[in-house]
């Protein structure tokens, strides 16, 4: 070969190598996921929406503690369920529902918060219409959560009525809360005895 035809053959070489870096390379570089471009931009999107996720979470944090202050305050040899009840039962007497029928409590476990749970009561009581409305008024009040509830009469020309409702309030979970016989995670509730 001769060196003209050697130096034809490298001149080819190098601008077929240089169209192929041409054609390519910017398209490897910018638009392909490296941090050039494109690559950069959804790097900086997918920063600032975990920094709102943790904003987010902190928020979501402090409303809990606030909520935890409002907690009644721990009885000696008295579970948080016992206690709820108990507040619960003298609520009812003093706005004049007399032996309210409560139910043993229940618990849910938030999924996303597995330091806290719904401490969940069922009771019927009766009485008139107005005593059912402002008796939710106040479970609103307090800040009971109304999960359900049932309005019905026990015979057509009674004026009073009965209503079977399931309240509940947050509770924060302590090392021998989980650890009790029927206390379930992920949000399924477990009988509390």
């Amino acid at each position: 070969m001769s060196g003209r035809e050697r130096t034809l053959i490298g001149l080819t070489a190098a601008v077929i190598a240089l169209a192929a870096i041409v054609w390519f390379l910017p398209e490897d570089l910018l638009g392909g996921g490296g941090l050039a471009g494109g690559g950069l931009a959804e790097a900086r999107r997918q920063y600032h929406d975990a920094v709102g996720w943790l904003e987010q979470e902190q928020g979501i944090r402090r409303e809990y503690r606030r909520v935890e202050a409002q907690f009644p305050e721990k009885l000696p040899n008295r579970t948080p369920e016992a206690t709820f009840s108990t507040e619960l039962a003298r609520m009812l007497t003093d706005k004049g529902f007399p032996n309210p029928k409560i139910k043993p409590a229940d618990i849910t476990w938030i999924e996303e918060a597995e330091d806290y749970y719904y401490i969940n009561l069922e009771l019927e009581v009766g009485g008139s219409l107005e005593q059912m409305v402002n008796l939710l008024l106040d479970f609103q009040r307090t800040g009971l959560l109304i999960n359900k509830f049932t309005l019905g009469k026990r015979r057509i020309d009674d004026f009073d009525v009965q209503m079977t409702v399931t309240v509940s309030r947050l509770a924060k979970a302590e090392a021998e809360t989980s650890a009790r016989p029927g206390a379930q995670r992920r949000g399924r509730a477990g009988r509390l005895s």
